[in-house]
C-alpha cells in the first residue's frame, strides 16, 4: 500500500484524530488529504468503489429507522454509515477535483455510484465549499458546474438523492462576479 492509499484510508476511518482546545476533534489525515493534488482522485475513486460501496450495499433503511426510534429522533438525524471520515474523503474529492479542473471526471464518477454514496457526496459538497469571512473554506469556491450537477439531481428518481440535492442547493454559496 502506498502513502496516498494509506492517507485516504486513514481519512476514511478517521484514524489520525487531533483534539483541539475546543470541543472539536479534527481528522488530521483529512486535513492533509484536502491539500492534495489531482493524483489523489483515482485513489479516492478506487477506495470509494472497493471499500465504501460494498459496505454501503449492506446497509438497510430499516437499520436507520430502528436507530432513530431508539434515539427518539427523526430518521433524518441519524447515520448508519460505518465510516467516520467519509465526509472528509468526499469533501477532498470535490475540493481537489474543482481546484485542478477535473469536474467532469468527478461528476461522471459520482453519477455511477450507488444512491446512498451519491446522496452523501451531494450533501457534503456545500460544507467543503463554504464562503468564510476571508474567502472560501479550503480556498476553493463552488462552480457553476457544481451547481448544475446538484440542481440536476433535484429531480432524481431517488428520494434520497432528491432530498440531498435540494438541501445542498440551498447552502451552495456561489461566488459573485466581484470576487
Amino acid at each position: 500500500m502506498n502513502q496516498l492509499d494509506k492517507l485516504v484510508l486513514d481519512t476514511l476511518y478517521n484514524r489520525r484524530r487531533k483534539a483541539q482546545t475546543s470541543c472539536f476533534v479534527v481528522n488530521e489525515a483529512g486535513m492533509e488529504l484536502l491539500k492534495g493534488d489531482q493524483i489523489a482522485l483515482p485513489v479516492i475513486e478506487s477506495i470509494l468503489c472497493d471499500v465504501v460501496e460494498p459496505a454501503l450495499k449492506n446497509l438497510t433503511d430499516q437499520q436507520a429507522i430502528d436507530l432513530a426510534k431508539q434515539l427518539k429522533v427523526d430518521v433524518e438525524f441519524v447515520s448508519i454509515i460505518p465510516f467516520d471520515g467519509l465526509s472528509e474523503v468526499l469533501g477532498a474529492y470535490f475540493v481537489i477535483g474543482i481546484k485542478f479542473a477535473q469536474e467532469a471526471r468527478i461528476y461522471q464518477f459520482l453519477n455511477q455510484c450507488s444512491d446512498r454514496l451519491l446522496a452523501n457526496a451531494i450533501a457534503t459538497s456545500p460544507v467543503y465549499l463554504t464562503k468564510m469571512d476571508i474567502g472560501y473554506n479550503f480556498g476553493v469556491a463552488p462552480t457553476d458546474a457544481l451547481a448544475a450537477f446538484v440542481k440536476h439531481h433535484c429531480s432524481n428518481d431517488s428520494e434520497r438523492i432528491r432530498k440531498a440535492a435540494t438541501r445542498a442547493l440551498q447552502f451552495l454559496d456561489m461566488p459573485t462576479v466581484d470576487e
